[in-house]
């Protein structure tokens, strides 16, 4: 359960109901604020508290308050013993709950192999799985280290039949050549790096700079992987995610540790990488002839030669900041806590990570509201957050340029003193006509059947205009124009979105100090290693943060300290701050002791 809630999320979810309140009435004085709390949280979340600190202080304060009684009394409440036996046995009864049994633990693995692991390996995405499933079927959950014990049972058992399907497939002169890659003992080698590699740490390897050497390497690895002659339809019924699962596990795994593998898991694992790496350097070939054919023709029409650090696919020209890189996109929550973090190319749409972002953050925290700059929005986005149930809350820069649409056709009369930024009324027969499909791109987005980047670019390149995407940006006309009336009307509208861009904009600056190595550059030229720096960054960067949090509560919970804060002093109050860190490390010296170094022989 959160930890904060505001005065309506508490009134709505927390109120005593005259039925509930009835439950109260045969109980005596102490009891009562404690079984209230039990029922309460019960409801909201199907299973009850292990400790009386899960339970927040502001729930128990609010349901105190409807008993007009102290919060102490919850204090005194026990946790143990026959009466909140009593008390969950009578919770129970009143939702039509039961205890979990181990009947129902059979059911329930049985369930997570054939409908929940057949399309997704996510420990996050199975845990909720569960406790949705249980919460469907009225079962009160075990504790959570049963939970985790039942779902690790459950992919146990799904993998052993998954690898088992896969390896039956396969041929022996298959998994012949396939053990032949994991072979460190006969290794290639490497011009660049001085050293040999396996074929299978080869076939790993990043593209490259733009260039013909780069496209007879990776024909080279696409011949290799050809000549496996993995089955045309091994992972044809398999669902993308899951193929993904195995590539990762195989990817982040030397040939040594796949060796030590059971057979069927390790041909599995194998057969996985290699089946995606095979779609991936595909792809990449195709990405490397049309740069190059692209550089030919530059080159051709200029008559300039360039000079390019462009070692890899991803580091491209940007537009806006003049210069090649690569861009890291941030989710940060208001209280400077990084949430999700993406490493995108510079010509790669800021409004996918957008939405990849407040989708895949894996965090318990409920996003509500995604502040963003002016090229950080579109029609399309303001569709696609509506569907979602997210806020799009963007910084307009240039307010005198954009356009206010018209409910309905003929309503421009009505608003003779908003001639000037009126335009065409808005097509909710369209929007009508496409809702479905909308609502099926919208869930392939939060499922993760489908990403936000791949959608909005067959959007862009479909022509004439796709039908959905007129529609999306229908939708999103109407979402906008309702934020811009409210963006100009409200002034603390403006503040609330500028103070939150503010925190984006202090945590970029907190990355040039914490990343200070190679002037803040990410000098590798390899995906994963960029990715690997790339959260390195992150993790670092939200370690200061909480370090500085409970700092920063310790001094604040001395009353000396207290009482000299005002008001615009909590205002300024950060947790994202530096200056009291030395990231090049301490260095203590004792004068006063001599090194013992002994003269060397003449």
């Amino acid at each position: 359960m959160k930890r904060q809630w505001d005065a309506e999320e508490l009134v709505e979810n927390f109120t005593l109901l005259p039925t509930e309140m009835a439950l109260l009435s045969n109980k005596n004085e102490e009891n009562r604020l404690g079984f209230a709390v039990l029922l309460k949280f019960f409801q909201m979340e199907a299973k009850f508290p292990r400790t009386k600190q899960e339970v927040p202080k502001q729930i128990v304060s609010y349901i105190a308050r409807l008993l007009s009684v102290s919060p102490k009394q919850y204090g005194e409440y026990s946790f143990n013993g026959r009466t909140i036996e009593r008390h969950r046995a009578e919770i129970r009864e009143f939702f039509g709950f039961r205890e979990f049994n181990p009947q129902d633990k059979t059911e329930l693995i049985a369930w997570l192999c054939e409908f929940v692991l057949a399309y997704d390996r996510q420990a996050s995405s199975l845990e909720a799985a569960v406790y949705q499933r249980l919460r469907q079927l009225k079962l009160e959950p075990p504790i959570p280290e049963a939970v985790e014990r039942l779902i690790r049972s459950a992919v146990v058992t799904t993998e052993k039949q998954f690898c088992a399907g896969i390896f039956k497939q396969i041929e022996s002169g298959t998994l012949t050549k396939m053990d032949a890659l994991l072979n460190t003992q006969d290794a290639l080698d490497d011009d660049q790096s001085q050293f040999k590699q396996s074929v299978f740490n080869f076939l790993k390897t990043d593209p490259g700079r733009t260039s013909l050497k780069s496209i007879f390497k990776e024909v080279s690895k696409l011949e290799c992987i050809r000549d496996l002659g993995l089955p045309t339809k091994l992972f044809a019924n398999v669902p993308p995610k899951i193929i993904t699962h195995y590539r990762r596990r195989a990817s982040a795994e030397t040939p040594r540790e796949l060796r030590r593998h059971p057979a069927k898991i390790r041909y599995t694992l194998v057969a996985a990488f290699c089946w995606q790496r095979n779609q991936e350097i595909t792809d990449s070939l195709v990405e490397l002839l049309i740069q190059i054919i692209h550089r030919i023709y530059v080159n051709a029409e200029r008559r300039v030669d360039k000079q390019l650090w462009d070692q890899n696919l991803m580091t491209e020209w940007h537009i806006r900041y003049g210069g090649r890189g690569v861009m890291i996109y941030w989710h940060v929550e208001k209280k400077s806590a990084c949430i999700y973090s993406q490493l995108k190319t510079c010509s790669s749409s800021e409004v996918a990570a957008m939405i990849e972002g407040l989708l895949r953050h894996c965090t318990d925290m409920k996003v509500k509201k995604n502040y963003v700059d002016t090229h950080g929005q579109n029609e399309i986005a303001f569709g696609f957050c509506r569907l979602l149930g997210f806020e799009l809350m963007p910084r307009i820069k240039r307010i005198g340029s954009q356009k206010l649409y018209l409910p309905s056709a003929g309503q421009k009369q009505d608003f003779p003193n908003l001639q000037l930024v009126l335009t065409k009324a808005i097509d909710w027969e369209l929007i009508r006509q496409q809702y479905d499909q909308m609502i099926k791109y919208t869930t392939a987005l939060r499922l993760g059947t489908a990403e936000a980047d791949t959608i909005l670019k067959r959007f862009s390149r479909s022509s004439p205009q796709h039908p959905t995407q007129k529609a999306l940006s229908e939708l999103g006309r109407a979402v906008k124009t309702i934020f811009l009336c409210h963006y100009l009307n409200s002034e603390a509208l403006r503040r609330e979105i500028n103070e939150g861009l503010t925190v984006v904009e202090n945590w970029n600056s907190a990355n040039g100090f914490i990343f200070y190595g190679k002037n803040s550059e990410i000098a590798t030229n390899r995906l994963d290693e960029q990715e690997l720096s790339v959260l390195c960054l992150h993790l670092l960067q939200i370690s200061l943060v909480y370090i500085n949090t409970l700092m920063i509560q310790r001094v604040l919970a001395e009353a000396t300290w207290m009482k000299q804060m005002r008001k615009e002093d909590f205002r300024a109050l950060s947790p994202l701050i530096w200056l009291h860190v030395n990231p090049y490390g301490t260095f203590r010296l004792d004068m006063n002791e001599r090194l013992q170094i002994d003269a060397a022989n003449a």
